[in-house]
């Protein structure tokens, strides 16, 4: 995973996926095999790279966890509670598209999280952190 961040260096990370109360994203690793990812470990191999503008993860627990991420995203986005599959799509669509037309990650993030709601979903456990990275703009 590290080379590949470090190849890529991308603006906008995104893990959809599973997450324990503990801590760990749940990733798949040799064979199929679950692999569990400390997200502190995931905060040190993004530092490492350079970190990233915007850190979504729509997955359960991890928005607890957000915290380990301020010195290496500019801005990072987690659920505190478990996340239905369709709350997660129906906020990443809007959030995508709301950034692909300029708004800012928070005011895309707002509309992410109204389009749950308007859509009966709940989305009172997504949180967004700003980060304390160095020049960390806006959009």
């Amino acid at each position: 995973m590290v080379p590949a961040l470090d190849a890529e260096r991308p603006d906008v990370l995104h893990y959809a996926g599973h997450g324990s109360p503990d801590g760990h994203l749940l990733m798949e690793g040799p064979g199929g095999s679950t692999a569990p990812v400390r997200t502190g470990w995931l905060a040190t191999a993004l530092s490492a790279v350079g970190g990233v503008h915007c850190l979504v993860l729509t997955s359960c627990h991890l928005g607890r966890d957000l915290e380990d991420f301020r010195s290496c995203a500019d801005f990072s986005i987690g659920a505190t509670v478990p996340l239905r599959d369709r709350d997660g799509r129906a906020f990443s669509r809007i959030f995508y598209e709301a950034l692909h037309r300029g708004r800012p990650v928070p005011d895309a993030f707002a509309l992410g999280v109204a389009q749950v709601t308007m859509t009966a979903g709940d989305a009172q456990g997504l949180r967004i952190v700003r980060g304390h990275r160095g020049g960390g703009s806006q959009q």
